[in-house]
């Protein structure tokens, strides 16, 4: 399909234009027609990008026979100017007829058209038609191709569209139902796997915390067995020389009495710290299991708590200080060693005094 803004058909127009300049009118008409040529090609000249967009239909159909004209003229052929005016008008009229809304042609090719108009109806029959063609028929073919265009088929089947967009609306909606139903139902789900999710590593750190606790709680009652056997042996010893030398009375252990009463009393007071320690760590166990099973609903207290302390903010105070305090030892009431072994001292010299 022919272009105005091709080089070659630039080139052309500007060849024609050249000479058309040489020729002597051999009559009005044609000085006339002249005139018109040379008044109109100049401005597809300064826009052909315009008259290629808004042509198209003339473009398509005499577009290819304009340039071969323009390229074949010669001056010993005016009769050709007639032609070549009939086309420049048709591609005059489709402009006017696409201007677009609000807009008209300028001022200076309103005139040239208008002096076209009033010369063609002197013409000979197939010169008037092709400009009465252009006037009366040709919009109405303008309009036709623009109604068999693919967009205005759609168009015309707006209503059956419409019928089976509703449809089609119904049926999504009912989709869109179930869809939201089950969107719902995970999201329940996901909820409860957040819930687990967001405090598996809290509850996995209790956990390892427990582990070590539970081995020292071991050792710790390995401890007590130990000592409570040593504790034992000495009374055990003392019990055994008295039953059996009763025929045969033998006092000469006794000078280890005071020996054996220091190792007793601080096997007792070891007994007495690892007890008080084994206490101490089977509290802090008991602890750890009691905020494993509160990481089960911390995300729900979380939720309630928001709702609750806006109320009221002293409501969950006791209740976050028990869950939420440090793990106690009780450390503060373990009895000191180097106090024990004071009183030993003590002990040891009160039997000083009393011996000779």
């Amino acid at each position: 399909m022919m272009n105005f803004a091709d080089e070659n058909t630039q080139n052309v127009i500007a060849s024609f234009l050249r000479e058309l300049k040489k020729c002597e009118p051999l009559t009005n008409e044609i000085k006339a027609e002249i005139k018109f040529v040379t008044s109109v090609l100049p401005f597809i000249q300064k826009n052909p990008e315009l008259w290629d967009e808004k042509t198209v239909y003339n473009r398509q159909s005499i577009g290819e026979h304009l340039v071969d004209q323009l390229a074949n003229f010669s001056e010993s052929m005016q009769s050709d100017v007639s032609d070549i005016s009939s086309y420049l008008y048709r591609f005059l009229c489709e402009l006017e007829f696409f201007i677009g809304s609000n807009k008209k042609l300028s001022t200076e090719l309103q005139f040239i058209k208008a002096d076209i108009d009033k010369i063609h109806p002197s013409k000979g029959e197939d010169e008037h038609s092709q400009y009465l063609y252009a006037r009366l028929k040709m919009p109405i073919e303008l309009v036709s191709s623009m109604l068999n265009t693919e967009g205005i088929e759609s168009f015309r089947d707006f209503n059956n569209k419409i019928e089976e967009a509703k449809t089609l609306t119904k049926s999504w909606e009912a989709i869109l139902s179930e869809k939201e139903r089950k969107v719902a139902e995970l999201q329940a789900a996901l909820k409860e796997y957040e819930v687990g999710f967001n405090f598996v590593g809290l509850f996995q750190g209790f956990e390892e915390l427990k582990k070590t606790i539970i081995i020292k709680q071991r050792w710790h009652f390995t401890g007590l067995v130990v000592v409570g056997i040593l504790a034992l042996v000495p009374l055990l010893s003392e019990l055994y020389f008295l039953i059996f030398s009763v025929e045969n009375p033998d006092f000469s252990h006794l000078v280890y009495l005071p020996t054996i009463i220091a190792i007793e009393i601080l096997l007792i007071y070891f007994f007495r710290v690892i007890l008080h320690s084994y206490n101490s760590v089977k509290l802090q166990r008991l602890q750890i299991e009691l905020r494993q099973t509160l990481c089960q609903f911390i995300q729900s207290y979380a939720e309630y708590s928001s709702e609750i302390k806006e109320k009221d903010g002293v409501v969950l105070e006791k209740f976050e200080n028990l869950i939420f305090s440090g793990i106690l030892t009780d450390s503060n009431k373990l009895p000191s060693t180097y106090d024990g072994l004071e009183q030993i001292g003590k002990l040891l010299d009160r039997f000083k005094s009393g011996s000779p």
